[in-house]
């Protein structure tokens, strides 16, 4: 596929459903998976909830395992990037990172 740029605007999209559901997380959720922040200089003053890690062993091996966060956001999660690949993209389409704000 020919990507034309690193980010795609495609225009608004709901995501109050799984705004809702990260805003609802406690305070434990953000803090239940350091290893971001030990591993990578770039994560050490930052706190995430991880839904899936890819492992490199070795390279180019990666292995995508699902972690915490996985089983209360992913609920949510799915049918939304499953809506936004359904409406922009051809079928078998998968989103691999999301980032906010674009750049």
């Amino acid at each position: 596929m020919d990507i034309p740029s690193r980010v795609l605007c495609h225009g608004a999209i709901d995501v109050a459903p799984l705004a809702a559901a990260i805003v609802a997380q406690d305070d434990a959720a953000w803090n239940e998976q350091v290893e971001r922040q030990k591993d990578y200089e770039v994560h050490r003053l930052t706190q995430s909830i991880v839904l899936l890690f890819a492992e490199v062993d070795p390279w180019p091996r990666i292995e995508v395992k699902r972690q915490a966060g996985w089983d209360r956001l992913a609920p949510v999660a799915i049918p939304l990037m499953d809506s936004i690949i359904a409406r922009w993209y051809p079928p078998g389409g998968r989103i691999i990172r999301g980032a906010w704000p674009p750049s």
